[in-house]
């Protein structure tokens, strides 16, 4: 993916998102493979997910559940990178390697 993303014009603002990391890779193996950033990184939790996923019935609380809550948190931080990217007038560089 490194290769490719080195082809385009300008630097994308590009970052990971990682399901159950450590399982069997951490975070930062993930984003070195990838040459990519680890931007968030969120529980598995299949049953909730599915709501969101495959149109399950939503159980009593499913806003407030840990799950959500984690998703209302990654695209709070997404939003601040894209916005700050923005700001800069370019974006992020694609290759830099950061953790959460």
């Amino acid at each position: 993916m490194a290769e490719q993303l080195d082809r385009l014009p300008v630097a994308p603002v590009l970052g990971l998102v990682l399901v159950e990391p450590n399982k069997p890779y951490s975070s930062s193996e993930i984003a070195a493979q990838f040459g990519t950033p680890c931007w968030a990184e969120l529980e598995r939790n299949d049953k909730l997910a599915a709501v969101l996923s495959d149109g399950a019935p939503e159980p009593k609380k499913f806003h407030m559940s840990s799950l959500m809550n984690q998703y209302r948190a990654m695209a709070a931080r997404l939003m601040e990178r894209v916005s700050h990217a923005a700001e800069l007038g370019r974006p992020q560089p694609a290759r830099a390697v950061e953790h959460v």
